[in-house]
């Protein structure tokens, strides 16, 4: 599995992730990461859990890898790690890993797969999470804006009841979806993202957090 530490990429295996993990708990997985600034704020205000990021594109999480570096030395334990890799090829170190995993604000062929139901994406989320572990999804785009995206890619409307109608081809992937809600920019403001801030003080948008359960 490549990791990213500080600027530098580096191979992890299995059992020297076990090792960093311990007995920390819980552990997260944060799909499509970007910058890591979620994985950076909940390893700062909770030591006891595990913090993993995810992203394909290195370059987008160094700044906070970096950060997280100082943080760990600070605190003289590790709880956070940056992964190089996408949601076509999770590694298999990550398998039955999460208790939680975290998808914010996708975009791309793992926004595109989440809304398809798509076999090989759906197959993956479930993948990362040990029975029972919580999924929670915040995803949406804007009917207006990004008609010409929406066409382009062939995406269905969003709304709370086409969503709650996934229900059956999450299932059949081995994902409860348990409750969809909806969230404005305000909500927004509290998601740790990059994107989500700079939405959440954007023009009005509204996105949906889906709730779901490993089964």
């Amino acid at each position: 599995m490549r990791v990213l530490a500080g600027s530098k990429i580096y191979e992890l295996t299995a059992s020297e992730l076990y090792e960093k993990i311990g007995a920390k708990s819980p552990v997260c997985v944060d799909i499509g990461t970007g910058s890591g600034r979620y994985v950076l704020t909940n390893a700062r205000t909770n030591s006891g859990g595990f913090y993993i990021g995810l992203d394909p594109v290195p370059d987008n999480m160094m700044q906070n890898s970096l950060r997280t570096q100082k943080l760990n030395k600070k605190n003289g334990t590790i709880n956070s790690l940056f992964v190089v890799a996408s949601i076509e090829k999770i590694p298999r170190e990550l398998e039955l890993l999460s208790d939680v995993v975290t998808v914010h604000l996708p975009w791309g062929s793992l926004r595109d797969g989440i809304v398809r139901c798509d076999p090989a994406v759906m197959g993956n989320l479930r993948r990362l999470g040990k029975s029972g572990a919580r999924l929670v999804i915040i995803i949406g785009y804007d009917e207006q804006t990004e008609a010409a995206e929406r066409e382009k890619r062939g995406l269905p409307p969003l709304s709370r009841q086409s969503i709650l109608g996934l229900s059956g081809s999450y299932r059949r992937a081995g994902i409860r979806l348990n409750t969809v809600s909806v969230l404005d920019n305000k909500a927004l403001q509290s998601v740790e993202t990059d994107w989500a801030k700079r939405l959440a003080y954007g023009m009005p948008r509204q996105m949906y957090e889906v709730v779901c359960e490993y089964v």
